[in-house]
């Protein structure tokens, strides 16, 4: 699993049976140079020590007896490195990953030894490595079922809740929840890696806070510019690559009033039929802008001249394009003209 907050994406590496056999087989022929893997990884549990890490990773992958599973983690820290490698040359963006047997595991060994790092659980090390974590910072444990771990157990870490049966914690959380809470302790995950699903939207946004609110229409309409321009370029970019086009235009708005007599009106959305090219965006934008801005000040209140203090201040910019659906595959006939 590569880590998204230095590049701004994630992952999920599946390895095909027949590809794993290709890899064990190079592997065992010593083929790969262990030494270059090991400048580009860690083993969680071989960095605590404050040994040789470089060279105790080196030892590790080259272990002849080593179980099947780690075998498998061996050969996923070779492919990742060759993926965060393609990865710095083509973008030149480093990124973090996590190669672990399952994707809660990986996810949360990814973000371990940033920046520019990868890192390997092994299956003995994962009671070392998961029992620090604070409970209320895994997975589906932020809200309400780990406060009701904090002040009914009395537990903070994952090493905490080792301490109880399955069985009781059944009888605390119900039979699916409590055989859950009882394996995710024990690194035990059966969530699948699902492929990126295509976004319901596309937007672009900015915010101008205190001194940088955008006060006038000249303002406004050109962060609408470079707002209606970056929108445009992903719509296209959609539509090149996924054949989906988009049907709604929404611009959001954040102000206030410069008198600020009725803090509590909010500026309104607007929305209108979605045109495509960077133009007709940034016009169709404006015109909600002028809308929404004769809703939220009144008629009166929305006209000033360029001698006039504005009444009101931006605060923030956005616009979405919403109501996004895959281009219709039109059919055609190919007529062929038989006449002399």
């Amino acid at each position: 699993m590569f880590n998204g907050n230095e590049f701004g994406f994630s992952v999920a590496l599946e390895l095909s049976v027949f590809g794993l056999l290709v890899l064990f087989w190079v592997w065992n022929s010593q083929l790969v140079d262990a030494s270059l893997v090991a400048e580009n990884a860690l083993v969680y549990s071989l960095i605590q020590d404050g040994t040789n890490v470089k060279e105790n990773v080196r030892s590790w992958l080259q272990q002849s007896d080593a179980e099947y599973n780690d075998k498998l983690l061996s050969c996923g820290a070779l492919i990742v490195m060759e993926l965060r490698k393609q990865v710095l040359e083509e973008t030149e963006f480093t990124c973090s990953a996590g190669i672990a047997h399952n994707k809660m595991l990986a996810k949360l060994a990814s973000g371990l030894n940033k920046p520019a790092q990868q890192t390997i659980v092994p299956s003995d090390s994962v009671k070392e490595f998961l029992g620090p974590w604070p409970i209320k910072k895994m997975k589906q444990l932020g809200g309400k079922l780990g406060d009701s771990l904090q002040s009914d157990l009395g537990v903070s870490t994952v090493g905490d809740l080792l301490q109880f049966s399955e069985p009781k914690l059944q009888e605390l959380y119900g039979f699916n929840t409590g055989t859950w809470l009882w394996n995710i302790v024990r690194g035990v995950s059966g969530e699948e890696v699902q492929s990126r699903i295509l976004p319901k939207s596309h937007g672009s946004g900015k915010t101008f806070p205190g001194p940088r609110a955008l006060r006038s229409f000249d303002r406004v309409s050109h962060w609408l510019k470079q707002l209606c321009e970056e929108l445009s370029e992903r719509l296209l970019a959609d539509l090149d690559q996924n054949k989906r086009i988009a049907h709604t235009l929404t611009l959001h708005v954040r102000a206030y009033k410069s008198s600020d007599t009725d803090s509590q009106k909010k500026f309104p959305s607007k929305s209108c039929p979605l045109r495509y090219g960077a133009l007709k965006i940034q016009e169709d934008a404006l015109s909600l802008f002028h809308a929404g801005l004769r809703e939220y000040m009144g008629t009166q209140g929305a006209k000033c001249d360029k001698h006039q203090d504005y009444a009101w201040a931006v605060t923030g910019l956005s616009i979405s394009a919403n109501k996004i659906i895959a281009v219709p595959q039109v059919r055609t006939k190919v007529v062929v003209n038989t006449l002399p």
